[in-house]
């Protein structure tokens, strides 16, 4: 495997080849980086304007046909996006934050606030900000100060919320909710694991912990999907709607949910000399989901980033 120098010399060392054959169906491969090891998370502002983020530091952009790189200065795994507009993104990864103001990156040290492997981010404005750690804390900045704190699940992967009284995340040992006041841990019925969170509404929010099985909450009770027919694993989540929602994984797995029940709609063949791994899916609308993850492979290691074009 060959590793690329990031930041300022990351752009000359993406290759836009596909790293594998095409996603078939609806789901097609886009031409990817063969010198990012992992993409982790994305963010779709539409289908000509898609942010990556991975490895050692790498930001890309897509702009509809060519990716160019972002000089963000760090060398950090970072693991996820959210953003509000094209000059307000937020980018975090082990105990740093990113934000892009439309011409420059800054960055905030993180471990000051006692974060170190900072995996996921949710935000409900710029000044509203909240940060999964995987030790199982949270941290929280209000535009002014940083609030840490301690909840019920002892890591966290994945984080979602819907007001500052109204926050979800999903880790290996549990999924925990805070009310405003306080954090409790809650049993949704399915197995821990490094999984995910997303909802379209309070009482509508769904939990996957890396299984083929899924929990939704309608705002009273947990409804268990055992979803004993998919091949792989559901580890992230997203959605356009409360009947339409995407969850991914590995090897390969990619399922829906259309109102009705979820369907495996692809994975990857067992024993393939490859192993893939998706990480995230994000979309601007129904007709336009993008997902990113890795390839492992004996001889290619590489990013991958696939399309969905119904």
């Amino acid at each position: 495997m060959r590793n690329c120098v990031v930041g300022a010399m990351l752009l000359a060392c993406l290759a836009l080849q596909g790293c594998s054959g095409s996603g078939g169906d609806s789901w097609t491969e886009v031409k990817a980086f063969e010198d990012i090891f992992s993409l982790n998370d994305l963010w779709v502002f539409g289908p000509d304007d898609v942010w990556v983020v991975g490895s050692a530091g790498a930001v890309a952009r897509y702009d509809g046909t060519d990716w160019a790189a972002e000089d963000t200065g760090s060398f950090t795994e970072l693991t996820g996006i959210w953003a509000f507009a094209t000059d307000d993104i937020w980018v975090v990864g082990g105990d740093e934050l990113l934000h892009f103001d439309g011409s420059a990156w800054e960055s905030t040290d993180l471990g000051a606030q006692g974060i170190r492997d900072a995996t996921g981010l949710w935000a409900h404005s710029s000044s509203d900000l909240w940060i999964a750690d995987d030790d199982g804390t949270v941290l929280h900045h209000d535009g002014d100060s940083w609030d840490r704190m301690n909840t019920p699940c002892s890591s966290n992967s994945g984080i979602w919320g819907f007001s500052a009284d109204d926050v979800w995340t999903q880790g290996v040992f549990g999924t925990c909710h805070f009310d405003g006041s306080s954090w409790q841990e809650v049993e949704p019925g399915i197995p821990g694991g490094e999984g995910d969170v997303w909802g379209s509404a309070p009482d509508d929010v769904w939990v996957v912990g890396e299984s083929a099985e899924a929990a939704r909450w309608d705002g009273s009770d947990w409804t268990v999907s055992e979803n004993s027919s998919f091949i792989g694993e559901m580890a992230r989540l997203w959605g356009s709607a409360s009947n339409d929602v995407w969850g991914v994984g590995i090897p390969g797995s990619i399922a829906h949910f259309d109102g009705n029940g979820w369907a495996e709609v692809k994975h990857q063949s067992i024993g393939a000399p490859y192993l893939r791994m998706f990480k995230g899916v994000h979309g601007s609308s129904a007709d336009d989901v993008w997902l990113v993850g890795a390839e492992l492979g004996a001889d290619r290691n590489c990013g991958l980033v696939f399309r969905y074009q119904p």
